[in-house]
């Protein structure tokens, strides 16, 4: 399938048994509910979008997960696994953010960013400015072993869950991103990197610690999208990751700073992206 190039994405309440397996995070840029880093939430259900700012620099973050299915043929596989990406509800805990899609409740392990059922849950990371991602860090890790829909599993093992990243790496700067309120799209995660996105890692180890090292090499983008593990070998071998972010390390692209006077926050545009791209396709469907 051939598309023009658009760019279209884009409770669990911690208690006792669960809160003893967080780790201890140092991250530079913390999305801990308990720190003043975090700064402050907007909307509610799908539209819940976190605004921070650090170093003079703007933050917004959202969720996002390949759950839809609703009456979308070409949104299914042939296994009959949603494909298709659309938003989703952004958590916070005392462990970080966790990700509730529309396939899921506010349960463990499903309050989490997860990958279980294959449906992908990641966050965007929108940035006033340029940036590079070295490291995630995890304040709840898990990977659990033949996961089923009643919450049941053979084991689980903390600290070994992986995460994926990609980056927006486009060259017409003019292209913004941003959150907006609920809609969804026809395009995958995979069908990203034909609009714009590259796929930083899909599947990076956290080696038994809450840190997550990211090798990014010299990429800076102001767009970033941080989820579990999309390795679909992890699902056939019925192991499914399962992360809350708790914050970031990450370095200012000294080599292209931003303009004198600091632009806020990219402007809500997702919506209209999203839109455009399935306008399109129905066309020349």
């Amino acid at each position: 399938m051939k598309y023009t190039k658009i760019l279209a994405i884009v409770g669990l309440a911690l208690s006792g048994n669960a809160f003893a397996g967080n780790s201890t995070v140092s991250p530079e840029w913390s999305f801990l509910s308990s720190s003043a880093e975090t700064g402050s939430v907007s909307g509610s259900g799908v539209n819940t979008v976190i605004h921070s700012v650090k170093d003079g620099i703007s933050l917004e973050i959202s969720a996002w997960s390949s759950s839809l299915h609703n009456n979308v043929a070409s949104c299914k596989d042939s296994h009959g696994q949603d494909l298709c990406i659309q938003r989703s509800q952004l958590t916070q805990y005392n462990g970080g953010l966790g990700v509730i899609n529309g396939d899921e409740g506010n349960d463990t392990p499903n309050h989490s960013i997860d990958n279980n059922n294959q449906d992908y849950d990641m966050v965007l990371l929108s940035f006033s400015e340029e940036i590079n991602i070295s490291s995630l860090y995890t304040g709840w890790n898990y990977q659990y072993n033949h996961l089923n829909s009643d919450g049941t599993y053979t084991s689980r093992s903390y600290n070994d869950a992986g995460a994926s990243v990609m980056a927006f790496t486009d060259t017409n700067s003019a292209v913004s991103l941003s959150s907006s309120s609920n809609n969804y799209s026809t395009l995958s995660w995979a069908d990203l990197t034909s609009v714009g996105w590259t796929n930083i890692g899909s599947d990076f180890s956290s080696n038994g610690s809450g840190e997550i090292a990211v090798s990014s090499g010299n990429t800076y983008s102001k767009y970033w999208l941080v989820g579990a593990a999309h390795s679909i070998e992890r699902d056939a071998g019925n192991l499914t990751d399962h992360i809350k972010l708790a914050g970031i390390s990450f370095a200012q692209n000294v080599n292209n700073p931003p303009p004198s006077t600091q632009v806020n926050a990219p402007a809500t545009a997702l919506m209209t992206f999203l839109i455009a791209g399935f306008a399109l396709y129905r066309r020349k469907s």
